[in-house]
């Protein structure tokens, strides 16, 4: 039996197992290590790879077939709809057309239970195709960088077996701040800036994310774009505002006066992340990510509610309050399948330096992705 034969540096050992894995003998000559793998070893570990695609095509298949099943029963009441003579032409009008968008919805439907088809047959036929150059004893292995996953077209449009991070998606959160020592306690003199956390929601919808595969498909580098909305009520009685010199400070307002139902600062954000995430193999994965997230302020917009001699008050106020530009943060997730733990902690001001208070923005709570 024939050998394959890679060498490994040693600044890559720790990267590696202590013990081997089966079917493989590790040989030391001085600082170097070689590695010896059987190409039957290799051959049997593509083949489960290719079946366990396999299993994963039947089953999207199998769904998209039961949706063509209910979509098809939908488009056939619409056309008995239609042979009504009691409807009138607008009403045939609105039915035609939503009879015009099920039949694409059915192509459409058709055409990737076809795919799903197509993409079985070219896995069997990999599977086929490695089995007889066993049975042949055929030793010339496929070069390590040119995996089945890389070379299989249906595979790569469907993003099966391949570094996918988990960031496109919507996201859930909590706000509150934090001073310079990385505690909850506000600097002196501006507790005014006291948070009802309960009440200060963090939203975010991650639109465009893109992928970069560092090692194989479990640890890679991603980035993207998303759009946050992020609101913190105060828990003082208080109304923000600039003093002369354009420095944000509160008014205080006794209660008897005016009492607030609603007093907030909302503020929405461009985002950019730029992160490395960790995740397992399979379908079901536990993932890692850590990383920073760059935002561009959008707009920020002060929110009051009050009831004055009986009467509801509306107040929105659209102006930078002083509030940062850019907003610098700490990003870290886990998670399992599509849900996922975040904190986001901000390392710049909430406010321009000097202009308000020395507050950074925390933000913890649940991300949800597609995959």
């Amino acid at each position: 039996m024939k050998k394959i034969i890679i060498f490994i540096p040693v600044i890559f050992m720790f990267l590696q197992p202590v013990n081997a894995q089966k079917d493989t003998t590790e040989i030391k000559i001085g600082k170097k290590k070689f590695i010896i793998i059987d190409d039957n070893f290799k051959n049997d570990r593509d083949i489960r790879d290719l079946e366990s695609s396999i299993i994963v095509f039947e089953k999207e298949k199998e769904r998209a077939e039961k949706e063509l099943v209910i979509l098809k029963k939908e488009n056939s009441e619409l056309k008995d709809s239609l042979n009504n003579q009691k409807i009138t032409e607008v009403q045939k009008e609105n039915i035609s057309e939503k009879l015009k968008f099920s039949e694409k919805k059915i192509l459409d439907k058709k055409k990737k239970i076809l795919s799903f088809e197509n993409g079985i047959i070219e896995l069997k036929n990999d599977i086929a195709e490695i089995k007889n150059r066993m049975s042949e004893n055929d030793t010339v292995s496929r070069p390590k960088t040119e995996t089945w996953s890389r070379n299989n077209k249906f595979l790569k449009k469907n993003n099966y077996g391949k570094f996918n991070a988990h960031w496109s998606g919507f996201r859930i959160g909590l706000n509150n701040f934090m001073n310079q020592d990385y505690n909850f306690d506000l600097p002196a003199n501006t507790e005014y800036m006291k948070l009802n956390p309960e009440k200060s929601w963090n939203f975010s919808l991650n639109v465009k994310e893109f992928n970069f595969p560092i090692i194989k498909k479990n640890i890679g580098f991603f980035t993207g774009v998303g759009l946050e909305w992020s609101s913190f009520s105060f828990y003082e009685n208080i109304t923000l505002y600039e003093d002369e010199n354009n420095i944000i400070n509160a008014h205080y307002i006794e209660k008897d006066v005016k009492t607030f139902t609603k007093n907030k600062l909302n503020t929405g954000y461009l985002t950019v992340p730029m992160a490395f995430e960790y995740q397992t193999s399979g379908e079901n994965k536990f993932y890692i990510s850590v990383g920073a997230v760059g935002s561009l302020r959008l707009y920020t917009k002060q929110k009051q509610k009050y009831i004055l001699n009986s009467s509801k008050i509306k107040n929105k106020t659209l102006d930078n309050f002083q509030v940062n530009p850019f907003k610098y943060e700490l990003f870290a997730q886990v998670g399992y399948k599509g849900v996922s733990l975040f904190v986001n902690r901000s390392f710049s001001t909430f406010f321009r330096k000097n202009q308000g208070p020395e507050l950074y923005p925390i933000t913890i709570g649940l991300s949800f992705t597609g995959n």
